[in-house]
């Protein structure tokens, strides 16, 4: 099943309450979703976030469990090898 935990669950959950609040449910198109799963899952900035998290000191596991930590770390180290390749190709004295 899908959105049953995490941010995905908290944000499915607040969509289900909003119906039951206003008697609509707020997603009525397909367009709908995706605009909304865009705005609350995807970084304005994924360059500005990767820097953020890779240089500042509140990166930790936490309550994560060592499969969830490792995964959002892969995602950071992706982001930033495709950062320092786009400043690579973009700074190249070819």
């Amino acid at each position: 099943m899908f959105f049953k935990g995490g941010c995905a669950a908290k944000w499915s959950k607040n969509v289900f309450r909003q119906k039951t609040d206003t008697g609509v449910f707020p997603i009525q198109t397909w367009r709908d979703f995706e605009q909304q799963f865009r705005l609350h899952f995807f970084p304005v900035n994924v360059e500005a976030d990767t820097i953020n998290v890779l240089e500042g000191t509140s990166y930790h596991q936490g309550g994560w469990t060592v499969d969830n930590y490792l995964d959002n770390f892969q995602v950071l180290v992706s982001n930033a090898v495709t950062l320092l390749e786009n400043f690579l190709q973009k700074y190249s004295m070819e």
